[in-house]
């Protein structure tokens, strides 16, 4: 429930927007090893934290002692997640490809994005897309099928979902934060002075946190 200014690197600091209120709170700083231009992150449910290492073409796991083991190799990986299953999902910038990676095995499941930066699942198993150029929002059912649901975003980057099944957009060029419902409607939820990158929900705190 706090909001503070932002720092910016991925894994030294974090923006935290609160539902109610705008206090403002440190955060520590978590120091990683071997990485190469990190920018999407995911948690999967064993509660390790996964990074996609752009520059280094490679998605890795954080181990206790803070370094790295690959996981999965790719062109440009960008926004990452989990579904409920357990398997990890990621965009891959300048291919425009979804790589979903399940019991070893990794399979394209969309192709043909234009630069989709971040990634997220909701709850009944749909992917959602940030494009980034486009300023379109996409939806990929479990058929694969592709949808919009919003479009007209500036440079649309980081998403989230709430409790409620709201998504939450970060524009990385106006620091806006927008949220779509689950109609679809689309209005401004936050505006913070400066770029905005990747995004997170807690779902215990009801938190929203964004990094720039």
């Amino acid at each position: 429930s706090y909001l503070i200014s932002g720092m910016k690197s991925l894994l030294t600091g974090f923006i935290i927007f609160s539902c109610a209120s705008g206090i403002s709170q440190a955060v520590k700083t978590l120091p990683v090893k071997g990485l190469n231009g990190p920018n999407g992150f995911a948690i999967s449910k064993y509660g390790q934290l996964f990074i996609a290492n752009e520059r280094g073409k490679q998605v890795v796991k954080v181990k206790n002692d803070s370094t790295t083991e690959v996981v999965l190799t790719s062109d440009s990986p960008d926004g990452l997640t989990f579904d409920d299953a357990g398997n990890l999902y990621v965009s891959n910038f300048y291919s425009g490809i979804i790589l979903k990676m399940s019991a070893g095995s990794i399979d394209t499941i969309a192709k043909a994005l234009n630069k989709p930066s971040d990634i997220k699942c909701d709850t009944k198993g749909n992917l959602f897309v940030s494009e980034y150029e486009t300023g379109n929002i996409k939806k990929i059912n479990k058929h694969g099928e592709i949808t919009e649901i919003a479009s007209g975003l500036k440079f649309p980057f980081g998403l989230a979902f709430d409790n409620k099944g709201s998504l939450y957009v970060a524009s990385n060029s106006t620091g806006e934060i927008y949220q779509i419902d689950s109609n679809g409607s689309v209005t401004a939820f936050a505006q913070i002075t400066g770029t905005l990158s990747y995004l997170a929900f807690s779902k215990k705190t009801e938190t929203l946190y964004a990094t720039c």
